[in-house]
């Protein structure tokens, strides 16, 4: 079914729209990859309120518990978290969401990968503020904020003994500290980031609504404030 017979009702108060995706919006490459992961896997996005698009597999996760603990319900308001590495960054799931209507925040690493998605997004803003958007990680990615956190136990715990000596010098707790402690475990055998990060989000659970960092939290916050302007 080609992309242009897309079609999506949106209400405004009173007022019901009907919206389209051009048939020139994305390219035959951009619309491969667009109908491989939303239209094929990802179906249900088509009828969410709000796209929180973020770089990976690791974010999801994060953001999903970080909206439990906050009692936020993202289902609820129709807040979908969706991955956008895969498909080449966030431009197609941005072309396709002001499109059909959708709102959408992007959240993006803070390092040179996370600044050029976060450049994309900000050639797509057609005049939109850009804080309300785009959210750039004060830290080169989730894992290294997650440690700068106090969440950074199942990292440390990565770093054998060889590379020990490698960490001294570094104020312990310090930013500096964790992004040498990322990139040891990065470069491990054997180390699985999903599972440290999971442990660390099970650490963050167990603190309570209170354990969430303050940056995702306003990231939460501005995704749900773009899914009340629908």
């Amino acid at each position: 079914v080609p992309l242009e017979s897309l079609r999506r009702m949106n209400r405004h108060g009173a007022t019901t729209t009907c919206k389209a995706i051009p048939s020139a919006l994305l390219t035959t490459e951009e619309a491969r990859k667009f109908n491989h992961h939303v239209r094929r896997n990802r179906g249900e996005l088509l009828f969410a309120r709000t796209w929180l698009l973020v770089e990976g597999e690791t974010e999801v996760s994060v953001f999903s518990e970080c909206g439990d603990l906050l009692d936020t319900d993202l289902h609820g308001q129709g807040i979908r978290i969706v991955e956008c590495s895969q498909a080449g960054g966030p431009g197609i799931f941005i072309k396709v969401a002001d499109a059909l209507g959708i709102n959408w925040h992007m959240v993006a690493d803070g390092d040179s990968n996370g600044q050029k998605y976060a450049q994309d997004a900000r050639d797509l803003l057609s005049g939109r503020p850009e804080a309300e958007q785009i959210s750039l990680l004060k830290h080169s990615n989730i894992d290294v904020l997650l440690c700068c956190s106090g969440y950074g136990k199942p990292y440390r715990d990565g770093v054998g003994p060889k590379k020990e000596a490698e960490l001294a010098g570094l104020a312990v707790g310090s930013p500096e500290y964790w992004q040498k402690v990322y990139a040891i475990v990065n470069k491990a055998r054997g180390f699985s980031k999903p599972e440290a990060a999971l442990q660390s989000i099970l650490e963050m659970k167990a603190a309570g609504a209170g354990g969430v960092p303050g940056e995702l939290k306003d990231i939460l916050d501005k995704a749900t404030s773009q899914g009340g302007k629908a």
